[in-house]
């Protein structure tokens, strides 16, 4: 498996970090110091907030510039789905860039049915040099 540098942090990460950790939570989330963050993808990402919700959390969802999802800017409906989730709009519009955004912003980082996921999961608790993170 070849490895691509990560894109560099962009400018918005810090403006969300902030809001993440100083947000009031819900009861669920400040109870067990857990927060949800997830990219705005549909299909897996987008269930992950809908059922953080569902749950009593508060996710955070990640977006680049234009709350752009793999189809277009998010819908009406899709915004509606998550409605109770932070959304966060990043500057860039690259998904590479949302991708490492949510890496740089999580604790421990959930790789979900792709060849880089299947791979993690062969090596629990592998961090990831460039991001100081862990992936399971």
């Amino acid at each position: 498996m070849t490895s691509q540098a990560p894109p560099p942090p962009d400018p918005a990460l810090d403006r969300i970090r902030s809001e993440i950790r100083g947000e009031a939570r819900g009861a669920v989330d400040s109870s067990l110091g857990l927060r949800i963050l997830t990219g705005g993808q549909t299909g897996v990402d987008t269930m992950a907030a809908v059922e953080a919700l569902a749950a009593g959390f508060r996710p955070h969802v990640v977006f680049p510039r234009g709350y752009l999802q793999e189809d277009g800017p998010l819908t009406a409906e899709r915004r509606q789905a998550l409605d109770g989730a932070v959304l966060h709009q990043l500057t860039a519009t690259a998904w590479a860039a949302r991708t490492w955004s949510c890496v740089r912003l999580a604790d421990a980082v959930i790789l979900i049915d792709r060849p880089a996921a299947k791979a993690a999961a062969r090596q629990p608790g592998r961090r990831q040099p460039s991001a100081g993170r862990c992936s399971t």
